[in-house]
């Protein structure tokens, strides 16, 4: 395997997760081999941002994605087709991997299949909230492209046309401001159903109280259940009649 092969599939690999943001990093980097002390090891920082994307309502990664299970042809295809419409400057990097290195395209197309999958099944389950996203991304590439036009052209002296396209641009962010705000819009819906689903869970468990508390009681003597567990492991019980 050569070191471009290499490189261009963990470059894919790097950039084949699609979101709608990032994760802020807090402080600036140790020195190699330093970690504060109340740093959270690597197993406390997915279960952090597992917590994070749930709370967001976006899909949980997958925590296995190192073993991801072969794609079939049709699984290939569907990726390929999907990064072809909405991402063509991946597709075309996948591509290039493909013909490159085929081995190299057989073990990592399946990472890239199952981080992209979430947002393939958005695109069926949520088209409102997948096209926002579409747009989004498309509109940060128009913004980004316009900026730098402005800016040759004023450092080229093309007033008029530094012009022309400030107006593009103020524009781009009008569409780019609306979108964000759907997107806003969509997440304060689903933190609103979590927070309805929460209530009617604590209201629930109260109706069922002492019944919880004597089977879990019941579970500690007889060893079914761990000392430390409490009343969160399964759904909550369902209202009484």
């Amino acid at each position: 395997m050569n070191r471009h092969t290499w490189t261009l599939g963990l470059a894919l690999l790097a950039a084949c997760c699609i979101t709608t943001g990032a994760l802020a990093q807090d402080g600036p980097p140790d020195r190699p081999g330093e970690r504060p002390p109340d740093r959270p090891n690597r197993d406390e920082m997915r279960q952090r941002w597992e917590q994070r994307r749930a709370e967001q309502g976006g899909p949980a990664r997958q925590s296995n994605w190192r073993n991801a299970d072969p794609i079939t042809a049709e699984q290939k295809q569907e990726l390929l087709d999907f990064l072809q419409e909405f991402d063509p400057e991946r597709h075309r990097r996948v591509q290039d991997m493909i013909e490159r290195n085929p081995e190299q395209a057989n073990r990592f197309l399946p990472i890239i299949y199952q981080r992209t999958q979430p947002m393939m099944d958005m695109k069926e389950n949520d088209p409102e909230h997948f096209n926002a996203i579409v747009s989004e991304r498309k509109l940060r590439g128009e913004v980004q492209s316009l900026v730098r036009r402005i800016r040759d052209a004023q450092q080229a002296g093309r007033e008029d046309e530094a012009e022309q396209l400030t107006m593009k641009l103020r524009d781009a962010l009008e569409q780019r401001f609306d979108v964000q705000q759907t997107l806003k819009e969509k997440r304060l819906e689903r933190l609103e159903q979590q927070l309805k689903d929460l209530k009617e869970e604590v209201d629930n468990y109260e109706q069922e109280k002492d019944g919880l508390i004597d089977q879990r009681l019941a579970e500690y003597l007889s060893g079914e259940a761990d000392a430390e567990a409490g009343f969160n492991l399964g759904p909550p019980p369902p209202p009484r009649d």
